[in-house]
């Protein structure tokens, strides 16, 4: 995505950094509207983790970005130019089409990661977060010597430091993560509430300026899952926190992977929206952690056949697909 944005606008990405709102409204390909507090997102827009959009069916491709903080809305800006180069350069659009979910989870985290790299100089990032896995404190400082960058472009910078299985997490000071970069692990969902885990416990607790247990995270059902990982938490600015964690190999004590036995309550929902299941939770997945629905076969990294009902035109999975070609057995009477 650099390669290509350099290619476009040689230059670009320095220019870029000084302002990015004020350059994408002087380059020629975009239409940038700046929006409400809280946009509307486009219908044909992917899930974003940031307060914009991008819509490329109109004449000029335009993308939409939330009124919030000015580093906020700088990376916003950025990670949606990231949408437009993927959509609009067959390579990369070649490589989405491969994924099982025609490549969203990767365009999402490919624009998080574009966002990161224009707005950072790498030269700083390596100074204060060193070359493996960070501590939350060293990110917090990264921040506070780039006060124009916003926390989410220094978490998802940061993140690509993890040298095992792990995440680094921007919550807000209740607990709700704003956004999560990770690696090998599955990742925490925007939104999910990670107040009742050990590592929450821990930091509102003690006053100290950062703080470390063992932890295991929540997801979208509430229930712990995934390894059991070596965490530290500290304030990164007034009402947000930062959490590193990692199953290994982090820099603030001594810390060996220890494989953990995952332990559920009595039932789990699918996270797949189209299926959305409730099952007895008796077996996961090895490689993300995450139960195996038992009605369509889903975990966190699992490949899930579906296709588009012809009568209700909702995607379904192949296991409610009926005798007629394309109709859901719903429709199929």
């Amino acid at each position: 995505m650099l390669r290509e944005l350099e290619r476009r606008s040689p230059g670009a990405v320095e220019d870029l950094r000084e302002d990015p709102i004020a350059w994408l409204q002087g380059w020629g390909e975009l239409d940038v509207r700046l929006l409400g507090p809280q946009p509307d997102i486009p219908a044909d827009s992917p899930r974003c983790d940031v307060e914009g959009g991008y819509r490329a069916t109109t004449p000029l491709p335009r993308i939409g970005v939330g009124r919030s903080t000015p580093a906020r809305m700088n990376f916003t800006a950025v990670h949606e130019l990231g949408h437009h180069l993927q959509r609009t350069t067959d390579e990369l659009v070649d490589t989405l089409g491969i994924r099982d979910d025609l490549g969203e989870a990767l365009e999402e985290a490919a624009c998080d990661a574009f966002a990161a790299a224009v707005l950072i100089p790498d030269e700083t990032a390596s100074v204060l977060l060193g070359a493996s896995t960070p501590a939350a404190t060293d990110v917090a400082a990264l921040w506070a010597n780039l006060p124009a960058v916003s926390r989410q472009a220094i978490v998802v910078r940061a993140s690509r430091n993890l040298q095992t299985d792990g995440h680094v997490i921007l919550l807000t000071d209740d607990g709700v993560v704003e956004i999560c970069g990770s690696r090998g692990a599955f990742p925490l969902r925007r939104g999910s509430d990670q107040s009742n885990t050990a590592i929450w416990d821990a930091y509102v607790r003690t006053n100290a300026a950062a703080v470390e247990t063992r932890t295991r995270f929540r997801y979208s059902n509430g229930l712990e899952a995934g390894d059991t990982m070596y965490a530290q938490a500290t304030a990164i600015g007034r009402g947000h926190v930062v959490i590193v964690a990692a199953v290994e190999r982090v820099p603030w004590q001594l810390s060996v992977y220890q494989p953990t036995q995952m332990r559920y309550g009595t039932s789990w929902t699918c996270e797949r929206t189209s299926c959305s299941a409730t099952f007895q939770a008796t077996s996961v997945c090895p490689g993300c952690g995450i139960p195996l629905c038992l009605e369509c076969g889903y975990c966190g990294c699992r490949r899930v056949e579906e296709f588009t009902c012809m009568e209700c035109f909702l995607i379904k999975p192949m296991a409610d697909r009926s005798d007629r070609s394309n109709v859901c057995v719903g429709c199929a009477g």
